[in-house]
């Protein structure tokens, strides 16, 4: 798991082919989401979220991971097997999402800096975790960069939306 976590840091395309083909990592990528998910909370309890529940920043934070990985998958997925007709399925799209949404272990360094320092690289993060998303598609999918651009991006916009209605429904 962790050489293919350290590929996907890396954008390695053949990672996602790999990950297509092999139905047995989907537990790695639950792995991979729960410490992203642990990686996001991390700041959240000792900096932002400071005498907040601790369990209720965790539990934010796996509500978004988990929507967030499931949102990628689904907007990934319904093109490919309606529009495109490949032969992928939801499976193998929530394990190459899984993956491209490995850079998000780095959100547990926001609490360290300031303000500016976090919001550089909390955009860094995000930034690092929408080309994974864009090379995973450009990969399975087969597409061009102007097919998988748009719905990367709107999957973040989705994500990131849910991302206020949780902060509102926890906090």
């Amino acid at each position: 798991m962790f050489r293919r976590f350290l590929r996907a840091l890396q954008f390695d395309r053949s990672l996602y082919q790999e990950l297509q083909d092999d139905p047995a990592a989907i537990v790695q990528a639950v792995g991979i989401m729960m410490l992203v998910s642990l990686a996001l909370a991390a700041p959240g309890i000792t900096v932002y979220q400071v005498g907040r529940n601790p369990v209720l920043v965790i539990l934010w934070s796996l509500a978004f991971n988990l929507t967030q990985w499931f949102v990628f998958s689904l907007l990934g997925y319904l093109p490919s097997r309606y529009l495109i007709k490949r032969g992928v399925t939801f499976g193998s799209f929530l394990r190459i999402v899984g993956f491209a949404l490995a850079p998000g272990v780095f959100s547990v360094f926001l609490s360290l800096g300031g303000g500016a320092v976090a919001l550089l690289f909390n955009a860094m993060v995000i930034l690092w975790v929408l080309v994974g998303i864009i090379v995973a598609y450009l990969r399975v999918m087969g597409v061009s960069i102007l097919a998988a651009f748009p719905m990367a991006v709107m999957g973040m916009f989705v994500a990131y939306n849910l991302q206020d209605l949780y902060t509102w429904i926890f906090f």
